[in-house]
Formats: C-alpha cells, sequence, structure tokens
C-alpha cells in the first residue's frame, strides 16, 4: 500500500503496521505525543478494534483497517464533509 501522488505533495504520511490494538487507539496515541497529521495509519490486523457504541470489532487480516489523523480544518461541523 502506498499513498497517490496528490496525498504525497500535500505532505499526508502513512504509517503502515502488522498487528494493532486498534488503529484508532495508535492515532490516539501518536497526538498525545504531539502528532498533527495529516498521516493516515493502516493496519494488516486489529486485534482490539472496536466498532460503532463501542461493540468489538471483528478484523482478519485481509482487509483495510486504517484511521486518518488530522487537525487541519476551521470549525468540526466541517469534518462529515471529509467524507464525501
Amino acid at each position: 500500500m502506498q499513498l497517490g501522488g496528490i496525498a504525497r505533495a500535500r505532505g499526508v504520511r502513512l504509517l503502515k503496521l502488522g498487528d494493532i490494538d486498534s488503529t484508532n487507539e495508535e492515532a490516539r496515541r501518536l497526538i498525545e505525543t504531539g502528532e498533527q497529521g495529516p498521516l493516515w495509519i493502516v493496519a494488516a490486523r486489529q486485534t482490539r478494534g472496536r466498532g460503532r457504541l463501542g461493540r468489538d470489532w471483528i478484523s482478519p487480516a485481509g482487509n483495510l483497517y486504517a484511521s486518518f489523523v488530522f487537525s487541519d480544518f476551521p470549525e468540526t461541523r466541517v469534518a462529515p464533509e471529509l467524507l464525501k
């Protein structure tokens, strides 16, 4: 897996991991140490992923498990627009 040219040109970085507890938890840990992104965190497998409402998320190898860290948008109300 690699970033596309547009993402690289905009300074987006990629952290590729094998097994991890959760890409969201890794993002949280990195943010707590000062990470501001933009950074994609991807893993081959999650051992403690979570779904909606905190439900366990089965995360076997062979799928995409990813979180995106960024801090460069003006208002939280625009966050849903990033998923279009």
